[in-house]
């Protein structure tokens, strides 16, 4: 009895997906990488989005005056971006792997649809709270949670919570399956191919550092886009009208386009926290959820 339970342990584990060693998703886990990395990250990301909504220079000083206005709001999205997404992840492509098709048992090809698809999960349950959040941090609706949700309702009803949902869908998507492919596969694949294969925790978080700059490069035009909805006072132009408009400028720009574009959306600074960030959130999740090597 012993040995056939062992059998059937063995086997759901390989109907998920899992290999006996690997260890299933903690939601639990996830919520604590969520709001340690909204604690120490918060003031910086309200410093990026004033910063490209008003383009003046990230160092400005009034870029950091109230550092943890609209906190409250930080942490409950934190937590459910940064809470949800590694286990998202983690569930997603275990439900892919079992799927009995040879495709799918491809690691590249599961780890870019469980990525890409933790993206769209995770941009259409949070969006409303990030809008909210990004409204306390601007000018014309400062408050607590509650009352910035009112006053927007008040504004322009239900579908005002919808504001900046296609833009973020497209960045989250394509931020999601870069970032898990790259941190999961080709990095490791890469470092294994220069002898550099140990698993540790510095390398551990080198993946998901260099995996989340890199996928936040690829994606900052829609992340461009959906800043300058969410703090659009009245008049909220289309993804694709901002990103013209976008091109049409730096093509005016006197220090030339990637100058320009390097400027407006973030590629240094913005990047860097990003980076950092999700490397520290990604390492939490997993010495927490014991599976960090």
């Amino acid at each position: 009895a012993e040995y056939m339970g062992e059998t059937i342990h063995s086997n759901c584990q390989a109907h998920v997906g899992l290999m006996p060693h690997e260890k299933p998703a903690s939601f639990s886990c996830g919520a604590i990488s969520g709001l340690l990395h909204a604690g120490l990250f918060s003031p910086w990301d309200r410093a990026l989005f004033l910063a490209q909504l008003h383009n003046r220079p990230l160092f400005r000083a009034a870029n950091f005056i109230h550092p943890f206005e609209g906190f409250h709001q930080a942490i409950l999205q934190r937590f459910l971006t940064i809470g949800l997404y590694f286990p998202l992840i983690d569930t997603t492509e275990a439900l892919i792997r079992s799927v009995p098709l040879d495709s799918f048992k491809n690691r590249d090809f599961s780890a870019l649809l469980a990525g890409t698809s933790a993206g769209v999960m995770n941009a259409i349950l949070t969006n409303p709270l990030t809008y909210i959040k990004h409204q306390s941090w601007g000018t014309h609706h400062q408050g607590r949670i509650y009352e910035t949700a009112v006053t927007i309702f008040r504004t322009g009803g239900p579908v005002a919570f919808l504001r900046g949902v296609r833009p973020t869908l497209i960045r989250d998507v394509v931020w999601g399956g870069t970032f898990h492919l790259l941190r999961s596969q080709w990095l490791p694949q890469a470092r294994h191919h220069v002898s550099i294969s140990q698993p540790s925790i510095f390398w551990g978080f080198f993946d998901n550092a260099l995996a989340a700059t890199t996928a936040t490069i690829i994606s900052s035009p829609f992340n461009y886009a959906r800043n300058l909805q969410y703090g659009a006072e009245k008049n909220v132009l289309s993804t694709q009208v901002l990103l013209k408009d976008l091109w049409r400028e730096a093509c005016r720009a006197p220090e030339g386009i990637v100058s320009h574009l390097h400027k407006r959306l973030f590629f240094g600074w913005g990047s860097v926290r990003v980076g950092v960030g999700m490397g520290f959130s990604a390492q939490v999740y997993e010495l927490c959820a014991g599976k960090s090597k």
